[in-house]
C-alpha cells in the first residue's frame, strides 16, 4: 500500500556496497524498516545517506507491505531542511524568556550556546561564530532559567 507520512529515522545500517537498511518511526504506521538500494551511489541519488542519520525527520512516500518484510521508499524529503543556498540565520521562537539554549551535533559536541532574549534566539549555523557547521542533524536543547522546563528540538543542515 502506497502511503505518505512523516517519519523519524531511528537507526541505519550499511548493507553490502551501496545499500542501506533504515529503521524509522512513521506517523501513520509506527516502526517500519526500509531497504535503500543506492544510498551510497553518488551525489545525484535522491535518497542521500545524510537523510538517514538518527533523529532526522523525513517526509516519505513509501510502499508498505505490512508483512514483516523490508519496505521501499518511493520519495524522500527532509521535513525541515536548511538548504545549501541558505545564508541567513535559523530563528528559534516560542522559548521562555532567559531560556538556556545549547545546540549540539548528533554526537553531542557543543556547537553553539546562548540565552534567549524575549523568547527567541537566532543561530547563524556556525560553530561558535567561526566556521559553518557540516551537513547533519543538530539537536537544540532548551531549558528554562530555573531548569524545570526542558524541550528538545532538531534541525537538519544540508551543505
Amino acid at each position: 500500500m502506497l502511503i505518505k507520512t512523516k517519519a523519524i529515522v531511528l537507526s541505519s545500517l550499511k548493507y553490502q556496497e551501496k545499500g542501506l537498511i533504515a529503521k524509522c518511526y512513521t506517523q501513520q504506521d509506527g516502526v517500519k524498516t526500509y531497504f535503500v538500494p543506492n544510498a551510497f551511489s553518488g551525489k545525484k541519488s535522491n535518497q542521500k545517506i545524510a537523510y538517514f542519520q538518527p533523529l532526522t525527520i523525513l517526509e516519505i512516500e513509501a510502499n508498505h507491505k505490512n508483512k514483516g518484510t523490508l519496505n521501499h521508499f518511493k520519495e524522500i524529503k527532509i521535513a525541515y531542511p536548511v538548504r545549501p543556498e541558505f545564508s541567513g540565520t535559523v530563528k528559534i521562537a516560542g522559548l521562555t524568556s532567559k531560556a538556556n539554549v545549547k545546540i549540539t551535533d548528533i554526537e553531542g559536541n557543543l556547537v553553539h550556546e546562548t540565552t534567549s532574549d524575549g523568547g527567541t534566539i537566532e543561530w547563524d549555523t556556525t560553530a561558535f561564530g567561526k566556521h559553518k557547521v557540516a551537513s547533519g542533524v543538530y539537536i537544540i536543547l532548551v531549558a528554562s532559567q530555573d531548569g524545570l522546563d526542558t524541550t528538545v528540538k532538531k534541525v537538519m543542515i544540508i551543505r
